[in-house]
């Protein structure tokens, strides 16, 4: 998909639902390098790890007395006592690196209870974690919504995931719409939001992420009434999270319409973003308008509405709108740059590149692979099958979908599966004797054969796509080849398909 993601780097002819699937799944939260959230095993016991801090804390106090005794009899220049507090400065540098670690490992710890047995939410709410769950909700299901936003990208973790969203996605709702003046709060409201928008994307519920929008844009709203309140004390005015908050309201509703294959008014959302000082949000604008002009291309191509060189602009828009996103982008948001080589290797396929669209996809599948994000793995691996057919190297293309739609089913991922299933189902069709490679059916795969399995293929693809409209680029694909496999199998001889003379979706 070119992934939104950049929610999401949301590939159907050579980037076909690539350009109308563009990696629309949120990033907006940082993903950290060590997804599985053990904490930093540095060193070998707690034991020791305590007395190196003890010894560390004292150890700049006594070095630097010892300097300060040097200067008091007269010798500030003397090699001992630069040695000493060279070696003060050392120890100070190395107790606050040991500091930083441990904050880090410590938010990249999973809470106890995300990896626990199921308990009733009603229950776990009530009972608490000494009370502070009751005091201090937003924290407590902030960092819940993010552990389990990641699980859900992650086939063994996804079911426990769904069940935790399904049964607290109210509350979290709810908690958007509560005023938390506390530090910290505006971010982990926008922790939750992605979140949600993870989860609602996941889904497909176009009407809960609008719903979704609104309720990050009433926070907003809270936002500058109590800065109204207190013009008085501006110094104590949060001025950027008002404006970042609404901004992150604008992107999640261009999510919901670019979803509803609304692309007119998405992009007339995202034009009314003001400049924002996070690089996870900015990456994300960027990265929708690419998505955009992805999707306008494949539209106007499969429509024939837009003649060539508008193509050529759209495609060199979108890249320059992805290279600015990957400026902005923070180096911890791996998620992000995974959405941006994903949606960078869909450009290349769409402009004909298929060696350097790999590039890009190896590298996101590598990076997918690092934070174990399973669905992003499948779809470079999925997009990686486009670009070797483009190669000429079919029967590795149809391997690789076929890994593609195990991924997909093992994750549930009913777009994904769509597209891998258009994939192989043309694909079947220009080449009869794939059906070796995207099955285990033994015998002769003669043009009847793999036109029926086509057929099957096709029937499904448009079954999971209950929810696309008319014009979706994915649905008027399916549908063309769903025709011509029944006119195969009508006349009984094989029809030059159009997948044959280029890329399958």
């Amino acid at each position: 998909m070119p992934r939104d993601d950049l929610p999401d780097v949301n590939r159907e002819t050579a980037a076909d639902e690539a350009a109308s699937d563009a990696v629309s799944s949120p990033s907006g939260s940082e993903q950290k390098a060590t997804s599985s959230g053990r904490p930093w095993r540095g060193w070998h016991s707690e034991v020791a790890r305590d007395w190196a801090v003890k010894v560390l804390s004292w150890l700049p106090l006594v070095l630097l007395s010892a300097a300060i005794a040097e200067v008091v009899l007269a010798r500030p220049g003397s090699r001992i006592s630069l040695t000493i507090i060279l070696a003060a400065g050392i120890c100070v540098a190395a107790l606050a690196w040991i500091g930083l670690r441990t904050l880090r490992s410590w938010q990249r710890r999973r809470p106890p209870d995300v990896d626990s047995p199921d308990e009733p939410a009603a229950e776990r709410t009530r009972l608490g974690r000494g009370g502070r769950d009751r005091r201090y909700p937003l924290r407590y299901y902030a960092r819940r919504a993010e552990f389990f936003a990641e699980d859900l990208f992650v086939a063994h973790r996804r079911a426990r995931a769904e069940r935790w969203f399904a049964a607290e996605e109210s509350r979290l709702l709810d908690l958007l719409r509560i005023e938390d003046r506390r530090p910290g709060a505006a971010r982990r409201l926008r922790a939750v939001a992605h979140a949600l928008e993870v989860w609602f994307l996941r889904q497909r519920r176009g009407a809960d992420l609008h719903a979704l929008a609104d309720a990050i844009a009433a926070a907003s709203e809270r936002g500058v009434a109590r800065r109204r309140w207190r013009r008085a004390w501006p110094e104590h005015l949060p001025r950027r999270h008002d404006s970042e908050v609404q901004n992150l309201a604008r992107i999640t509703r261009a999510t919901a319409l670019q979803l509803e294959d609304l692309p007119q008014q998405a992009e007339k959302e995202l034009g009314e973003i003001t400049m924002t000082y996070s690089g996870s949000l900015s990456g994300r604008e960027n990265n929708a308008w690419a998505v955009l002009r992805l999707r306008e291309v494949e539209h106007g191509r499969l429509a024939g509405t837009l003649p060539a060189h508008s193509q050529d602009n759209a495609l060199e828009e979108a890249e320059s709108c992805l290279r600015d996103a990957a400026d902005r982008l923070p180096f911890s948001d791996l998620k992000g740059w995974i959405g941006i080589r994903i949606n960078l290797g869909a450009l290349r396929l769409r402009r004909g590149e298929p060696r350097h669209a790999l590039q890009h996809l190896h590298e996101a599948e590598w990076l997918a692979g690092q934070v174990d994000d399973q669905t992003a793995r499948a779809h470079a691996v999925e997009l990686r099958g486009v670009a070797e057919w483009e190669l000429g190297d079919r029967v590795r293309a149809a391997r690789l979908w076929r890994e593609a739609t195990d991924l997909f089913v093992e994750l549930g991922d009913a777009a994904g599966l769509a597209r891998c299933l258009l994939h192989s189902g043309s694909a079947l069709l220009a080449q009869p004797d794939l059906g070796a490679q995207l099955t285990d059916e033994p015998g002769e795969w003669t043009v009847r054969r793999a036109a029926s399995l086509a057929l099957e293929r096709l029937d499904r693809s448009l079954r999971l796509r209950v929810d696309d409209s008319e014009e979706s680029p994915g649905l008027i694909l399916v549908r063309r080849y769903r025709d011509q496999a029944e006119r195969m199998l009508g006349l009984g001889q094989a029809r030059r398909s159009a997948a044959g003379e280029g890329t399958p979706v």
